[in-house]
């Protein structure tokens, strides 16, 4: 699946304000904020080992794998992520927990076939959602 990438911007005060220049957080005196939409699965049980990008080093219950989609050839190694619920994919009745959200660190590769653009621990899912629903649509920001 791939992610539906959202810009959402906020103000932010014209004298600290600088000309983007495609890689930094400023555009036209407003800071940019990246959302990534998609879907989020989830797997095992702890201990979440091993990982494609750690091996067999134990990185705590809050950690994740992405899809290709945020993958890059190993770059998402470490980057952490901010994960909430938005809604449900499937019929599943009320599969997000109402504004909770979790932040998770990406440890691993979900390999092709993957049903989301993140695959959760099911610690850092059970967080944000019901695993009774499997799938859940989700927002991301770095």
């Amino acid at each position: 699946m791939s992610a539906i990438m959202e810009t959402q911007r906020s103000p932010v005060d014209s004298e600290r304000c600088k000309e983007y220049d495609g890689a930094g957080g400023v555009e036209n005196g407003c800071s940019v904020v990246h959302a990534i939409q998609g879907m989020a699965v989830f797997y095992g049980t702890p201990p979440y080992l091993p990982s494609a990008c750690y091996g067999n080093q134990n990185n705590g219950i809050m950690v994740a794998g992405v899809s290709d989609a945020l993958w890059q050839n190993r770059r998402a190694c470490g980057k952490r992520y901010r994960v909430k619920c938005i809604g449900g994919a499937n019929k599943a009745p009320h599969p997000c927990k109402n504004g909770k959200s979790v932040v998770v660190k990406v440890v691993d590769y979900c390999k092709a076939g993957c049903q989301g653009i993140i695959n959760l621990s099911r610690d850092a899912f059970s967080t944000i959602a019901d695993p009774d629903a499997g799938i859940v649509r989700v927002e991301l920001n770095e």
